[in-house]
């Protein structure tokens, strides 16, 4: 099942990127940018409750575009949120890259696992549904590795953050060949 396969790999790429935010992003800011552990509970808190707020609204705003464009689109805004910490100098333009961040992850969830089931013959929409959350488990947990290897060996160390809105930002065109897989 190809189309399957790739937006099942792709959405892994997303959780390879995305997981910066609770792994490099929390040493990052403590240990390059000086914010506190507990200023930095106030970014998750920030991003939590725009979850809580938006999640439904956005939702019922994606369900009515062509899925891969959903998809596509919110992994180019967390991305750009990811590429825009490289600028971050402080907490607040910190919680701006987050509330950016948190947007793209609004959008993009609103209907990965909608697009998953619908790919999924009726009698296998577990089956799939496993293998696309191993996949996300698996593209997270490297990405945790990945980021802080490289937070480690990068002499300048706010260029994680470009490579890694460049990794998502490249890897979202294989939403264009998921479209015309469909």
């Amino acid at each position: 099942d190809r189309p399957f396969a790739l937006v099942a790999a792709l959405s892994g790429v997303f959780w390879f990127f995305w997981s910066q935010w609770m792994s490099v992003l929390p040493a990052y800011s403590y240990e390059i940018l000086g914010i506190e552990e507990y200023a930095f509970g106030f970014l998750f808190a920030a991003s939590a409750l725009m979850t809580v707020l938006f999640q439904l609204w956005v939702t019922s705003k994606m369900v009515g575009h062509r899925k891969s464009l959903v998809l596509m689109s919110g992994q180019l805004i967390a991305s750009l949120g990811f590429a825009l910490i490289f600028f971050a100098t402080d907490f607040y333009m910190l919680l701006g890259c987050i509330l950016v961040i948190t947007l793209g992850e609004l959008v993009y969830m609103s209907i990965i696992s909608a697009v998953i089931a619908d790919l999924a013959p009726e009698t296998q929409r577990g089956t799939y549904m496993g293998f696309a959350g191993f996949v996300q488990t698996f593209g997270n947990g490297i990405g945790f590795l990945g980021g802080m290897w490289l937070l480690s060996v990068f002499p300048e160390k706010e260029y994680v953050w470009l490579v890694f809105g460049g990794v998502g930002a490249v890897t979202s065109i294989g939403y264009l060949a998921f479209a015309r897989m469909l």
